[in-house]
């Protein structure tokens, strides 16, 4: 089991790298500007509830939020509803971005590689309510 002193270092080294992680998120994003407005020109809204670009707003959304609030306060409020949330946030398990990541072939990288870092900064969120919690058990 790690002591105290660790969980407090493994605590904040994810929070200065969930809040780097941000930061590079929004590049990213403004990277993938010109295949997201591509995608938007040949989405089909009639095929599914949300379109493509809908969806990976919405999880853009929830899990930056998220990572804003440690940004801003070091926690996050509610932590066990935000691990369920986040669990429940697989990138790759909504079928839409799931089935356009791979059929898309060697298209879309910089919007591909914003999805797998958005998907690597929930799991990052995870394990930091994780030592959070461990931290609260000292």
């Amino acid at each position: 089991m790690m002591s105290e002193s660790g969980i407090n270092h493994s605590l904040e080294s994810a929070r200065i790298y969930i809040n780097l992680l941000v930061d590079e998120l929004i590049v990213y994003y403004h990277n993938a500007k010109e295949e997201r407005q591509r995608l938007s020109a040949i989405s089909n809204p009639d095929e599914e509830e949300f379109t493509l670009l809908e969806e990976i707003e919405l999880l853009t959304g929830d899990i930056r939020g998220y990572a804003s609030q440690v940004k801003i306060s070091g926690k996050l409020r509610n932590e066990e509803e935000a691990a369920s949330q986040l669990q429940k946030m697989r990138v790759f398990d909504v079928t839409t971005i799931e089935k356009w990541y791979f059929e898309s072939g060697e298209d879309f990288w910089h919007l591909k590689l914003y999805l797998k870092m958005l998907d690597y900064l929930r799991c990052l969120l995870i394990e930091y309510i994780k030592l959070s919690q461990m931290q609260l058990l000292h």
